[in-house]
């Protein structure tokens, strides 16, 4: 599968958010038992949805599978645009690190 996602950078602390409470459990201040998704609309161009659950095609890894369902795909101009994020990928070969400097980065100005 191709797909495409894309969001402005306000939005990455709040996705590094997301991913942080579906880590926690509630009594840290994680999702309550259940939740599977969350959706944010910080402008009119964008509403970014996540959910949060595992790719039965893809061997049962747990994912994140986000949606801009304001834009749609430049590929498949019949869906709307999306893309997964393994944990796998965040977890055990850096990708958070790399999407947490990236967020340092804006904050500071940098990009």
């Amino acid at each position: 599968m191709i797909g495409q996602f894309e969001f402005s950078l306000p939005y990455l602390k709040w996705l590094l958010g997301v991913i942080t409470r579906f880590k926690l459990t509630p009594d840290q201040g994680g999702c309550p038992p259940g939740t599977m998704y969350d959706i944010v609309q910080l402008d009119k161009e964008n509403e970014v949805y996540v959910f949060r659950g595992a790719h039965h095609g893809n061997h049962g890894l747990m994912r994140y599978r986000l949606e801009n369902r304001k834009r749609r795909s430049y590929v498949n101009p019949i869906v709307q645009q999306e893309f997964e994020l393994y944990d796998v990928y965040l977890d055990e070969h850096g990708l958070m690190q790399v999407l947490l400097g990236i967020q340092q980065k804006y904050e500071d100005g940098q990009i």
